[in-house]
């Protein structure tokens, strides 16, 4: 290779891994900071021209659940052509268009800067970061009189509501803290060789309990109760020790402690058992509109099953069929906002039918037995969080949650071909 071109992949290389750096860092701020570094990246990583030398190029069993994904991407664009609404489907495809780049990038890989340690400090530092700066605008409005004390949800949901919640949501903030939680386990084992064990751990330990306390002010409901079972799968995937039982056995009493507390404590499970408990008493219709939100909309996604048929009703159409809902039973609230399902799995399932549905839940499996080593543990963590997450939210439907699920694709892609000893840069 001509000294020129080894120079020039050297320099863009490098701008290519600050970028996704730096992408890493800002995943827990507002999605809009995130777009434009993305887009950069993206470009760098195509000016880099790995993909114009055949070395670069494999083929792996961590490429399947990619492929799947592009197979996933091909349906929803074939769908456009039964669609109910097309352009609003237009939109939705464009958004997951990345994922053809990213299959490129799992083919041809990425340069021999990144190192996913790195890059898992990145976000643990963007979480510290982001969380100073959400607490520090918080402080700054309600001292100067603008922000009403509201005392049913800031103590415990202060990062989930009222100002921060209009630029942050708080699923998407919890997943970065749950992600950055995970990690700092791989973060501790990496200081603990450099530096003085001790000191590691208690710095970990601060930054864990920073985490786990931004979680519960996000008012997350579902993080928090993913925050035990977290707990424990990273147990049994980190601890081999002789003490394990004893440690195992304290670690799902504190998980179920933790549960409890949530229950009886914590405003937005407060609320939701009470507001549930009350429509049972009173025997309440489950069209009325003061019961959980969601259990309301789903009624109407599966009372409507049978127009989905087969295919779904076409990419972007979703949405059009509950607004009808809401407006035939008088809901016009939930219609002038455009609610949809908060469940990904319903919405798949309404735009591209069962077997969409299908093919997203074999995507998740199949990436946790088809990576392997380390990547395999953060393919577990990583799926366990969309996958349950999924359930509440349409997180595939919204940047936030589709920058966070591109830019760990990336990582997984990373980490796989680190695992299969293929050299990230062959010249």
């Amino acid at each position: 290779m001509p000294a020129i071109v080894h120079t020039y992949q050297r320099y863009i290389g490098a701008l290519n891994y600050a970028l996704f750096m730096l992408l890493m860092f800002l995943l827990p701020f507002p999605w809009h900071f995130v777009q434009p570094v993305t887009v950069i990246w993206l470009i760098a990583w195509v000016l880099e021209g790995r993909w114009l030398q055949r070395s670069n190029f494999r083929l792996s069993k961590g490429l399947i659940p990619m492929l799947l994904l592009v197979l996933f991407v091909g349906w929803e664009a074939l769908s456009l052509l039964w669609s109910l609404n097309p352009k609003q489907g237009a939109q939705d495809l464009t958004m997951h268009l990345p994922v053809l780049a990213m299959a490129l990038i799992g083919l041809f890989g990425v340069n021999d800067n990144y190192k996913a340690i790195n890059i898992k400090q990145a976000l643990i530092i963007g979480c510290l970061v982001a969380v100073a700066c959400y607490l520090m605008t918080i402080y700054w409005y309600y001292s100067i009189g603008h922000l009403r004390r509201d005392t049913q949800y800031f103590w415990w949901s202060c990062l989930g509501d009222g100002l921060i919640g209009k630029i942050k949501h708080r699923f998407y903030l919890a997943m970065c803290l749950m992600l950055s939680l995970a990690f700092s386990v791989d973060v501790f084992k990496h200081y603990r060789d450099k530096y003085n064990p001790v000191a590691a751990a208690l710095t970990i330990a601060v930054v864990d309990m920073i985490l786990v306390a931004s979680i519960i002010l996000t008012g997350s409901r579902i993080m928090m109760l993913l925050l035990p079972i977290m707990a424990i799968l990273l147990f049994f995937q980190h601890y081999k020790g002789k003490y394990k039982r004893i440690f195992a056995v304290a670690v799902i009493i504190a998980s179920v402690l933790f549960v409890g507390w949530c229950m009886r404590y914590q405003t937005r499970f407060v609320l939701t058992i009470e507001r549930l408990k009350t429509n049972y008493e009173v025997g309440q219709s489950i069209n009325n509109r003061h019961i959980e939100p969601r259990i309301y909309i789903w009624h109407k996604v599966l009372d409507n099953a049978k127009q989905y048929g087969i295919c779904g009703l076409g990419m972007g159409s979703a949405t059009d069929l509950l607004v009808a809902e809401y407006e035939k039973d008088g809901i016009t609230d939930y219609a002038a906002k455009r609610w949809g399902t908060h469940n990904q799995y319903l919405n798949t399932w309404m735009d591209l039918g069962p077997l969409a549905v299908l093919l997203m839940v074999l995507i998740l499996f199949s990436s946790v037995y088809c990576h392997t080593g380390q990547a395999r543990r953060d393919a577990t963590v990583v799926c366990l969080l969309f996958g349950v997450g999924l359930m509440l939210e349409t997180a595939l439907l919204r940047m936030s949650g589709l920058y966070i699920f591109y830019a760990f694709l990336t990582l997984l892609l990373l980490e796989q071909r680190a695992e299969e000893q293929v050299p990230l840069v062959r010249r």
